[in-house]
């Protein structure tokens, strides 16, 4: 979903009791010192199931009073890797002292997170964003990036990443229980893992939405870093007269400054914004635009479509599975002489038109089947270790 700061306070605890019999679930997290999809996924499964959530850096905002965090310690200021590598000992460790075996079932919703299975009693269930990016699919481009600003961080990228890799695919042997958040996922893990994980979409709740109007402004909500191709959007709209609110933190402060400095008066740099005043402004812009590379899923076209707003959207990854073509919205090669006339092409009647299919495309992602059938997965997984 999307990738506002807005999240809530922590409680530190032990005791775990259960209601009416009902499994006893542990969300398990990497980290929330930034707020993206998987986050929020892990929030809504955490209120469906009164479960708790274990990661690092826990939130400390009164957001999400009503959630239970078990801090887990802080990784927030370390380099990437260290990071990484602290995440998958310490929960390997915590599998080892049986720290989460009062739990039922344990829902892993992040990459690093997975090493708890090789060592936990509890059944464990991955909800599968993606293969760790930086791992496989987007590997080079990460190195070729680093590459340019500093050999010694990309070499050293490259070893991390050649030592982790194995590690990764041992976890997947002992999990229980595998689900992905697409089609486009499940292909991903039908490469890197040699599995096809049912495909389980990620929660949206739809009710949350309103259309008010086609105001003047585009939007586009994601995080602020290369792979989100924020470049590629400012440009693109740096040569238009139409203006575009972009929401999202940055992955780096620097790349809020780089993107702050290319940015033209109609390209305006929100940051985080509150819930309540992301849904205003999916109600008020003309649409979504969104380009980020072969994107895991998006749960932000789901919420603008929620929201009678289409979407313009590069042809690649979990886009082709949400956004209709010239139904919800465009898909469209990356280039940005076509974005470009697109965005200048497209009349506030046209948008408005799209309202109505935009909704009914919508509510196909509506939360309701997620909890279903990720119930039925608890359920199972639970019945087993009754046994």
């Amino acid at each position: 979903m999307n990738i506002i700061m807005q999240v809530g306070v922590f409680v530190n605890h032990n005791t775990v009791t259960s209601m009416n019999n009902e499994p006893r679930v542990l969300v398990l997290h990497d980290f929330f010192f930034s707020i993206g999809g998987a986050e929020w996924d892990a929030i809504k499964t955490s209120r469906h199931f009164d479960a708790p959530i274990a990661t690092f850096d826990p939130p400390d905002s009164s957001e999400f009073s009503d959630i239970e965090f078990i801090s887990l310690g802080s990784v927030e200021n370390y380099p990437f890797g260290a990071r990484e590598s602290k995440i998958w000992f310490k929960n390997l460790l915590r599998a080892y002292t049986g720290q989460f075996d009062e739990y039922d079932v344990i829902i892993i919703n992040k990459d690093w997170s997975k090493s708890i299975a090789r060592a936990a009693d509890t059944p464990t269930i991955y909800y599968c964003h993606s293969p760790e990016r930086h791992l496989y699919d987007a590997n080079e481009f990460r190195y070729n990036w680093l590459k340019q600003r500093s050999l010694p961080k990309a070499a050293a990228f490259k070893i991390f990443t050649s030592m982790m890799r194995p590690l990764d695919q041992g976890d997947i042997d002992q999990i229980d229980t595998i689900t992905c958040n697409s089609k486009n996922i499940q292909q991903r893990c039908l490469k890197y893992y040699g599995i096809q994980p049912e495909v389980i979409y990620p929660p949206v709740e739809t009710s949350q939405f309103h259309f008010e109007e086609v105001g003047d402004f585009w939007l586009n909500v994601s995080r602020l870093g290369p792979g989100k191709r924020i470049e590629f959007l400012i440009d693109t709209f740096n040569k238009t007269g139409e203006n575009i609110k972009i929401v999202g933190s940055p992955d780096r402060e620097e790349y809020y400054e780089k993107y702050k400095q290319m940015a033209n008066e109609n390209v305006e740099l929100l940051r985080s914004v509150q819930w309540d005043e992301l849904k205003n402004l999916y109600s008020m812009c003309k649409g979504l635009v969104t380009v980020a590379k072969d994107e895991d899923f998006g749960l932000t076209p789901v919420e603008a479509m929620a929201s009678g707003k289409p979407v313009i959207a590069v042809n690649e990854g979990g886009y082709k599975e949400t956004v209709v073509d010239t139904k919800t919205g465009w898909l469209l090669p990356l280039d940005k002489d076509e974005f470009r006339h697109k965005i200048e092409s497209a009349s506030k009647q046209e948008l408005r038109d799209m309202r109505e299919e935009c909704f009914e495309q919508a509510k196909k992602f509506d939360e309701e089947h997620f909890y279903n059938q990720m119930e039925n997965k608890v359920e199972e997984l639970s019945d087993q270790s009754d046994r």
